[in-house]
């Protein structure tokens, strides 16, 4: 009960996107509290059920600081779940629905239902993460500067297409091996610049001819 373990510090580490005054009010403590009453498995729940923040420690400094540790969760794209968009880990995981204030210039992920998720959450969560794995596989790529990654569709069958772009150019990339059919789409995407030439679709997705490419012309 003495004032020397009344709270003159909260120290918030790890906070990027969230500022330490809303940390400190989603964990139920302020300035002034005593450091001894303060439930500390309480605030972390609590802190817990922001769908930002990963993991979260929080633990006591006497004599009047309390510590707040967090691991928040990145957006690295948005999938598109029926009506809904979603922002997801780099794991391919939905960790929220898109709101006022969150990221938008991210690249789209589409193809995968809500249905999809309730019947097996984990092949549809692989199937988002497969999206990940090509958009930064893409983002190595000399053409991901000029065009952008707009969207990545994913089919029930494992087929990828990724469109880049503002002009919407299509890389049909079909099953696996996605690093070297984005090299081979960077290289002849850089020899048709040379002609002043961009392709509108790459068909790299020929499962009996890997080395052959067909594109099509805008």
């Amino acid at each position: 009960t003495t004032p020397r373990f009344a709270i003159t510090r909260l120290d918030v580490v790890g906070n990027r996107r969230l500022p330490d005054e809303l940390v400190a009010r989603r964990a139920g403590v302020a300035v002034g509290d005593n450091l001894f009453v303060l439930d500390v498995a309480a605030a972390e729940q609590a802190l817990l059920a922001d769908p930002w923040i990963q993991e979260v420690r929080v633990s006591r400094e006497l004599p009047s600081t309390l510590r707040i540790e967090l691991v928040e969760r990145e957006a690295a794209a948005i999938a598109v779940l029926g009506a809904e968009s979603w922002l997801i880990t780099a794991e391919g995981v939905p960790f929220k629905p898109v709101a006022e204030g969150d990221p938008y210039d991210l690249p789209y992920l589409t193809g995968v239902t809500p249905e999809d998720l309730a019947h097996d959450r984990d092949g549809a969560v692989a199937r988002l993460r497969t999206g990940i794995e090509v958009l930064r596989h893409y983002a190595r790529t000399a053409p991901s500067r000029v065009h952008v990654a707009q969207e990545v569709h994913l089919d029930e069958d494992g087929r990828v297409v990724l469109t880049a772009g503002k002009e919407g150019m299509t890389l049909h990339l079909g099953h696996g091996q996605y690093r070297r059919r984005l090299q081979m789409a960077e290289r002849i995407i850089a020899q048709l610049g040379q002609r002043g030439r961009t392709p509108g679709i790459l068909f790299l997705d020929n499962e009996a001819h890997p080395e052959r490419v067909v594109a099509r012309m805008r």
